[in-house]
């Protein structure tokens, strides 16, 4: 071939490759441009429809979340339940099967309870009646609706469970207790995080989300408080009477528009849309709306029954798998380890504040975040907020750990040192003052870990599931989760008594935080106020419209 004849066989081919790299660049604007004018469409629905009713909205999710002021109640339920076993004396006499008791606080339980292998099942129990819960939200909330599962599901399994605590003669009407109780609590999250996403506008879809986090905070902090001054007795009738009120407002809020549409019963869909939203509202482009979503997805019924095949293609299994990412991320932060063993921690950590006035102060700082977190969320993407409360939560526990690091120093020192002077002893063995950093550890750990993980994981996790599973998938999800937290509550006192130590346990939950903060920055989409279109987009490999992500 000549030089002639092979330069323009060269600038044919580079001719060709420049068309079709116009081409490439044409069909990329166009699909720019069809993307912005969707978006400026959505914008333009959303400003057309009229006031949405933001009072409205926040009263009905307040009602709702009611729900996780009793669950919050139920977490620290067994606070000081390790304390006041290992204050009793059990002496057995040799010629009978009677025991005498003697405690330094007024023990409560009037039957033997066996503080090695009791006490954390008590606790850990817990768990796995929240894996039960889990699993039966989805068939329940699909088949008699989200409102008569909150009726059902949280305020009467709630005060059955109390009421068991308060009847109970025995040790094992405790554990059956202790399963009512994360029932009850798997259902509260599973429903009033479903609820929310189906009834709040997405300009205050994240303040909403944040308000069951607070209510959980505020039922967490007044059972502290009350723990402290009153007897467990009349604490138990109290948490047994919560139920009461909530049940009776949840008769006044409106079943979920999403639940009744997919029902097909329109009319009281409207009526309960107009209740949420107001008079001024847009109610049938909504409903318009939630119909077009739930006929893409299917219907409520074929979601609940879906083959077992279609969660293994990407566009559900992805999204179910970071959804329990993020729940396994916030169990392995350690937060029911600190939630339920928090006397024992301070009390294993020599602290020179009092325990139970201790648990009181990590209460407010727990209460004060959620306060917090309710103003910025709306403020701040969900994205950021985690990855700072990851963070957060490794550095706490980090120095947590560094603290019974240094303990066990000090108490190794004053075992092998010669020296006799407790001046001269205290001064080569002791660090100084610092009796006060676990508080003040703990306090920090409470609040980082609610500006992120305690108030953003849930919402965020319904958010990146595709509608179609959204129920089924934060069950999986959050059934999953479970079998982890178990795992923690459960371990934790055998590791804290092994070679492990405390400052192993703290040390190997911020190493987990760490590698979750990692994972956040790396993989975790933005969620604030966009569509599930657009969230499922910034999953990788899961890209709208993709030849091998379509829906199967």
């Amino acid at each position: 071939m000549s030089l002639k004849e092979e330069k323009n066989e060269k600038e044919k081919l580079s001719g060709e490759n420049d068309d079709k790299d116009e081409m490439a660049a044409a069909e990329n604007q166009e699909l720019i441009h069809k993307n912005n004018k969707d978006e400026v469409k959505q914008m333009f629905i959303e400003e057309t429809r009229g006031d949405p009713g933001h009072v409205k909205q926040i009263l009905t999710v307040v009602v709702i979340s009611l729900g996780c002021f009793i669950h919050g109640t139920s977490v620290v339920w067994p606070i000081v339940l390790s304390s006041l076993i290992s204050d009793v004396t059990v002496t057995e006499s040799t010629n009978s099967n009677e025991s005498t008791n003697s405690t330094n606080r007024e023990n409560y339980f009037k039957y033997p309870i066996d503080p090695i292998l009791d006490v954390p099942w008590i606790v850990s129990i817990y768990v796995l009646g929240n894996f039960l819960g889990s699993l039966i939200n989805a068939p329940l909330s699909n088949s008699i609706g989200r409102k008569w599962t909150c009726i059902l599901g949280i305020g009467m399994t709630f005060s059955i469970s109390f009421i068991l605590v308060i009847v109970a003669v025995e040790v094992r009407m405790l554990y059956l207790s202790r399963v009512f109780m994360g029932i009850a609590m798997g259902i509260s999250v599973s429903v009033s995080t479903i609820y929310i996403q189906d009834i709040a506008t997405p300009d205050i879809r994240g303040s909403l989300g944040a308000i069951p986090g607070f209510t959980g905070a505020l039922g967490v902090f007044t059972f502290q408080v009350l723990n402290a001054f009153m007897h467990w007795w009349y604490l138990n009738i109290f948490c047994a009477c919560l139920s009461l009120p909530y049940i009776i407002l949840m008769f006044f809020v409106p079943e979920s528009p999403v639940y009744l549409v997919s029902r097909n019963k329109i009319t009281e869909a409207r009526f309960a849309l107009a209740r949420i939203r107001g008079a001024d509202w847009d109610l049938a482009s909504e409903l318009e709306e939630v119909k077009s979503n739930l006929e893409k997805a299917g219907s409520s019924k074929s979601r609940s029954r879906m083959p077992l095949s279609a969660f293994f293609h990407k566009t559900v299994l992805i999204p179910v798998l970071f959804s329990f990412v993020l729940l396994f991320l916030m169990n392995m932060s350690g937060i029911m380890i600190v939630m339920n063993y928090t006397v024992q921690i301070f009390i294993s950590a020599d602290s020179s504040i009092n325990e139970f006035y201790a648990t009181v102060y990590v209460g407010i700082a727990l209460l004060i975040s959620n306060i917090l977190t309710v103003f910025l969320a709306k403020r701040l993407p969900r994205r950021r907020m985690l990855i700072v409360s990851a963070l957060g939560i490794s550095v706490t526990l980090g120095i947590l750990g560094m603290y019974f690091q240094l303990k066990d120093w000090t108490e190794e020192c004053r075992s092998t040192t010669e020296l006799q002077i407790e001046e001269e002893i205290s001064k080569a063995c002791d660090y100084g003052n610092i009796g006060w950093l676990p508080l003040a550890t703990l306090m920090v750990f409470i609040f980082v870990y609610n500006l992120g993980y305690g108030a953003m994981v849930f919402i965020t996790a319904v958010e990146i599931l595709p509608t179609r599973v959204k129920e089924v998938g934060m069950s999986i999800a959050m059934s999953l989760n479970c079998a982890v937290s178990f795992l923690v509550t459960y371990t934790f006192p055998i590791l804290q008594n092994s070679d492990i130590g405390a400052k192993g346990c703290f040390w190997l939950y911020g190493a987990a935080s760490f590698v979750g903060f990692i994972l956040l920055i790396v993989f975790l989409p933005e969620t604030q106020a966009k569509g599930e279109k657009e969230i499922q987009d910034q999953i990788p490999g899961c890209k709208t419209g993709s030849k091998d992500c379509a829906s199967p």
